[in-house]
């Protein structure tokens, strides 16, 4: 590739042109080898210190240097000895860095002087051009040279950089042009590509900075300035600027007269200045006395502009230039005297300061030898103490534990025998250390850990409240790995796996009654924290009932979280205690009126709001540990305009989960009475109404609707008419079962219709449907119809019940990691979508990850006990059903088989069962897989008949069911639905380390660990060094755990943040499976990360267009070649992670798998007119 040269007079905005050129792909070297950023050049020089170094010493050898240069450009009568030398290294050095097929380029000012020795006939020469009274000016104003001096180096330089441009490639540019128009830097790129140079003509536009330029324009001159620049320095501008323009390369107009004379007289003038004021900056003292020489110097400089100008005015005058003359040659010799002076004064200094230097290195290498010692010591002292109280710590718990009990007993009695009863031992002497150095210290005492014994019998307690469910999803060899689990792994583990399946389902409750509260509440004294700018403004309207309302702030001060909150309280002109609830309540609000009612109370206080989301709470209610984040989570969708919780009674039972409007008015509180964590009351859906007990709003929608209406004064039906306004306004109104309030209903306005406030409700019903009655018409049933779609508003929406083995694990295998991210589809497509377990078990965290994404999640003794009542109640309700793996279809068939109206069944088998074991029986050579085998390929055939369509995500699978079964309904869809995202840089920070990914419940890849531990690991340890393995899966059994060493990690199941840390760490991953069937999902998931994949023809099977972007070896030795080739940099990369981001779009993107979906199923949204009664 070509190189270029960049050729222009200091200051110049060469810097500009060359960090341009770097922005566009052409490479001018290594960060290392360039020259530091200085304050006159903020963003970096560009130039390489080799190469400055190399001119300098071309220009020393003919006793020349870029201020004082040569009278000719340098080398074209030949070089000094060494010339080639040095050219050679720095341009060696520069290919040498470079990557293939990328441009290069060379940029020094001195380049103008010394170009020969750098160009050749295929060299392009970019010429940058600058006025000559802004270049001048700015080398007075960095260098402090005079005008004249300027103007005469921007000459001298642009005639020798101008004499490159014969007979070669080049471009020009004008940095005046530039700073016009900084798109003048793209067109050159333009130009720059035209002559056949690997760069973009895209750049980011802060490229030009215009407060970075070195001097005005060339109007902005003083007329004395613009009078120094000379005649041919005027007309030789022109030429440059035609030149720049795109006029033609002419002969250069005659050159300034005398011009190398007047350079070397003001070079050998102000070379010793100049060095004085390079170095002066060393001291402060040197600084002072520089300033006062240097007025000096400018003074003399005046003179001699002067004279200069004089000399031009009066050439015909002999005898005054010849005073003239003199004058400024004792001046000179005068400036000579006072240089040496300064120039001993400063070798002083420099000598005094190597002294003092000298010092303060013997001071700072005493310093430091003091600091090892003392980080040494506290390292020690950390260390000691760590390791006392990890020992404290264990003997504690060694003490709490059963058998210390047993140790203290024994103890007890051999005292009692031996008569030393009273005496405190050694060990009983450390026990009280340890708790007295946990006291002093703060350290937490030891933690009591459930006994397996314990953790047994919450597993059995939980079968025991859940019986049906768990005999559904039993067994033998789930008990057999239960068995395994139980037996074998830590107590830590153990726990794990038994709260995800087993969790506690004993609600909390809270016994409240209002006539017998604690006295004592009413001089309870809190501090709630003050915001300035709270997030929530959180309204609890009271009248009276002092102990009420102090009992609910109780329960909010101490479940209040991160969130910047204020607390209102809207006192409606209470008598009691209220009236002085500041005093006691720190940090509340209150907003103070005359007695108006319920509604009105609830409008004057949400006018004194501040935050950005209005919460009314009523105050005969106790919120519960972490009820807020989950509420404020709701509107982190914009489409929300209103939220409220769960409520509940005091004894646990559920009070509302969320409303239902019927057509009439009147309404339901959904779920009311029933166990709260029933599925049809634990996701988070879109409701009629919530309650206003607790009702969030956004504020500035609270204010656009105006708040409640007071036609509904005092109170009842305000909260479903601001629901309805809500909607009305184009946003919805959610329910958010992850937040869980109590509310003791009836303590303010009592339970009695006929009486008090309560009166108003049935008032109330007929002024709503007054209001309401078109809506209510067009989208509400009749009262107790359709209860099913009215709980969620989901009428309008087609239904698809995913049926699949357990609540999709979505961060720990590769089938629940596609099921969860088509369900994530089918809700974002516009379906409503319900999903049962196999095993009814409602796995944590996963089942509530489905459940705030709007997914009804069928998991629990509810369902499992009366499955048939449930499915004969629902299948009308149900339009779709997505049946996962073989083993569930044969649980679920016969019962879809009997449903009245039958949905349409769609079986998605991730991977042909029998093909997989297929395989590994012919690598294993085992019989009794062989026999395994046989019997999977006749249950999966017995599926195939009995469903509706048939979805594998490979085509080698389609293709092996249609030869056996060429009639049935076949798709392939792709494995993952994945959203468009930018991938990630690879940078890997660990180049040397590989990285396997896999679940090792499943055979294969057990299979591929070994393998690639026990037969490739060693290939390619005898062909490179340094290498390290990563082996990532949930439960790692013993084989996988017996292969960690030195050199492989057993990391087990990692978090997703925890294993896209490990791809950003590592060279490549590795995916090396002998056998197997389906589309490997840790395939796609190291293409989304970015990285290199090396794998076998069978991890690659499925995978469309594999060759395009992964490397394939079906041999230890091919597949330990292929990896090496990647470590050690030998494989070209770039060519197929280029294609990463348009692979996936292809063939694993969202828009891809919802086209093959809509081809089957029917439209998301059904037809309206379905909606009648």
């Amino acid at each position: 590739m070509a190189l270029t040269l960049v050729l222009g007079m200091h200051r110049s905005g060469t810097s500009l042109v060359a960090r341009a050129l770097a922005e566009a792909g052409l490479y001018p070297g290594r960060g290392e080898d360039m020259l530091a950023a200085q304050a006159d050049n903020p963003l970096g020089f560009y130039e390489r210190r080799d190469l400055v170094d190399a001119n300098e010493a071309l220009l020393a050898s003919t006793g020349a240097s870029w201020f004082e240069p040569p009278g000719a450009v340098l080398g074209e009568s030949g070089l000094p000895a060494g010339a080639d030398a040095a050219v050679a290294g720095v341009t060696g050095a520069l290919e040498h860095a470079a990557e293939a097929g990328r441009g290069t380029f060379l940029k020094d000012p001195r380049l103008c002087l010394t170009w020969p020795a750098w160009a050749s006939p295929a060299t392009v020469v970019l010429y940058v051009y600058r006025n000559p009274l802004a270049v001048a000016d700015s080398l007075r104003r960095r260098n402090a040279f005079p005008l004249g001096y300027g103007l005469a180096l921007w000459e001298h330089y642009n005639r020798c950089a101008i004499a490159a441009l014969r007979g070669r490639q080049y471009a020009c540019v004008s940095y005046d042009a530039i700073a016009a128009d900084p798109r003048e830097l793209e067109r050159l790129l333009e130009r720059l590509g035209a002559l056949g140079l690997p760069v973009q003509a895209q750049l980011p536009a802060e490229l030009f900075e215009a407060g970075l330029r070195h001097a005005a324009t060339a109007a902005d001159f003083a007329a004395g300035d613009r009078a120094l620049q000379s005649y041919e320095q005027t007309l030789l501008a022109e030429y440059c600027e035609a030149l720049c323009a795109g006029g033609p390369l002419t002969p250069l107009p005659a050159a300034s007269p005398s011009l190398q004379a007047h350079i070397v007289d003001y070079a050998r003038a102000l070379a010793p200045l100049a060095e004085v004021v390079e170095t002066g900056n060393a001291r402060r003292e040197a600084e002072a006395l520089m300033e006062e020489r240097t007025a000096e110097r400018d003074r003399a400089l005046d003179r001699l502009r002067a004279t200069e100008t004089d000399y031009a005015a009066l050439a015909a005058a002999h005898d005054a230039e010849r005073t003239a003359h003199g004058r400024l040659q004792a001046v000179h010799e005068a400036m000579e005297a006072e240089h040496e002076a300064l120039a001993a004064a400063h070798q002083a200094q420099v000598e005094a300061y190597d002294a003092l230097a000298d010092e303060h290195r013997a001071l700072e290498q005493q310093r430091a030898e003091l600091k090892a010692a003392q980080d040494a010591l506290a390292q020690k002292a950390d260390y000691l103490f760590h390791t006392l109280s990890e020992a404290y710590g264990n003997l504690q718990a060694y003490e709490a534990s059963p058998l210390g009990r047993v140790q203290r007993q024994f103890s007890r009695a051999y005292k009692l025998l031996t008569g030393r009863h009273g005496t405190a031992t050694r060990y009983d002497n450390v026990i009280i250390a340890a708790r007295g150095h946990a006291q002093d210290f703060g350290l937490p005492g030891p933690e009591a850990r459930p006994s397996r014994l314990a953790m047994a019998s919450d597993v059995l307690r939980y079968v025991a409240r859940n019986p049906a469910g768990s005999a559904r999803s039993f067994s033998w060899p789930r008990l057999k790995r239960a068995a395994s689990v139980f037996f074998r792994s830590s107590p830590e583990d153990l726990g794990v796996w038994i709260r995800a399946r087993f969790p506690e389902q004993a609600g909390e409750r809270l016994v409240f009654d209002p006539k017998a509260m604690d006295p004592d509440l009413d001089t309870l004294e809190l501090a709630f924290p003050e915001h300035d700018r709270p997030r929530v403004s959180i309204i609890v309207p009271v009248y009276n009932d002092y102990r009420v309302t102090a009992h609910c702030l109780q329960a909010l001060h101490e479940h209040l979280d991160a969130t910047p909150v204020e607390v209102i309280v809207a006192d409606d002109g209470s008598a009691d205690l209220t009236t002085s609830l500041e005093k006691r309540m720190a940090g509340v609000r209150v907003v103070r009126g005359e007695n108006v009612g319920f509604l009105r109370n609830c409008n004057r206080a949400a006018r004194e709001a501040r935050g950005d989301f209005v919460l009314l709470l009523n105050n005969d209610t106790a919120v519960t540990a972490g009820w807020l984040a989950p509420l404020l989570a709701v509107f982190e969708d914009e489409s929300v305009g209103a939220a409220g919780p769960m409520l509940l009674f005091g004894d646990g039972t559920l009070q509302e989960a969320g409303g239902i409007l019927w057509r009439d008015a009147s309404g339901w509180n959904f779920g009311r009475g029933d166990a709260p964590d029933k599925p049809a009351y634990t996701y988070r859906k879109a409701v009629d109404y919530v309650s206003g007990a607790c009702l969030m709003v956004r504020r500035g929608l609270w204010e656009d609707i105006g708040g409640f209406d007071e036609r509904f004064v005092p109170a009842y039906y305000e909260d479903a008419d601001l629901c309805f306004a809500v909607r009305a306004a184009g946003y919805r109104v959610v329910y958010q079962p992850a937040s869980r309030i109590f509310h003791f209903e009836g303590v303010s306005n009592g339970t009695d219709l006929a009486a008090g406030v309560k009166q108003h409700q049935v008032r109330n019903q007929g002024v709503f449907a007054d209001k309401w009655q078109a809506v209510l018409e067009a989208e509400h049933f009749d009262n107790a119809r359709h209860v099913t779609w009215a709980r969620d508003r989901s009428a309008r929406r087609r239904c698809v019940l995913v049926i699949d083995h357990y609540v999709p694990h979505h961060d720990k295998d590769a089938g629940s990691r596609s099921t969860f991210l088509y369900v994530q589809l089918l809700l974002a497509m516009g379906y409503r979508v319900q999903f049962m377990g196999a095993n009814f078990f409602p796995h944590q965290p996963y089942t509530q990850a489905l459940q705030q994404l709007g997914v009804e999640v069928l998991a629990g003794e509810s369902i499992a006990r009366d499955l048939d009542r449930w499915f004969a109640e629902h299948a009308p309700y149900i339009d779709e059903i997505f049946l996962h793996r073989p083993h569930v279809a044969e649980q679920f068939l016969p019962q879809l088989s009997t449903l009245a109206p039958r949905p349409a069944v769609s079986f998605f088998g991730h991977d042909l069962h029998y093909l997989r074991i297929q395989r590994e029986a012919a690598v294993l050579a085992d019989p009794e897989l062989e026999k395994s085998a046989a019997s999977w390929r006749k249950r999966e055939y017995a599926v195939f008949e009995q469903v509706d369509r048939i979805y594998y995500f490979s085509e080698v699978e389609i293709d092996e069911i249609a030869r056996e079964r060429p009639g049935l309904a076949l798709r392939t869809v792709p494995l993952y639905a994945l959203k468009d995202r930018p991938l990630p840089a690879y940078a890997p920070t660990a180049p040397r380390h590989l990285l396997f990914v896999g679940g090792f419940n499943h055979p294969p890849n057990v299979d591929a660990a070994r393998w690639l531990v026990n037969d490739i690991l060693p290939l390619i340890n005898a062909a490179c060094k340094g290498v390290q393995v990563h082996l990532v899966g949930s439960n790692p059994g013993e084989q996988v755990q017996a292969l960690a060493s030195a050199q492989v990690t057993v990391h087990g199941y990692v978090s997703d943040e925890e294993l896209a840390a490990l791809y950003r760490q590592v060279g490549l991953a590795v995916v090396p499976l002998r056998y197997g069937a389906g589309v490997k999902g840790k395939v796609i998931e190291a293409v989304q990360h970015n990285v290199p994949l090396v794998t076998t023809p069978t991890g690659a099977e499925g995978i469309p267009d594999a060759a395009e972007v992964l490397w394939t070896a079906d041999s230890a030795p091919a597949l330990a070649e292929a990896i090496v080739g990647i470590v050690e940099g030998r494989a070209e990369l770039a060519p197929r992670m280029a294609r990463y981001g348009e692979w996936l779009a292809t063939h694993f993107s969202r828009g891809r798998a919802e086209a093959m979906l809509r081809r089957d199923l029917l439209p998301p949204q059904r037809d309206p007119g379905g909606l009648a009664g």
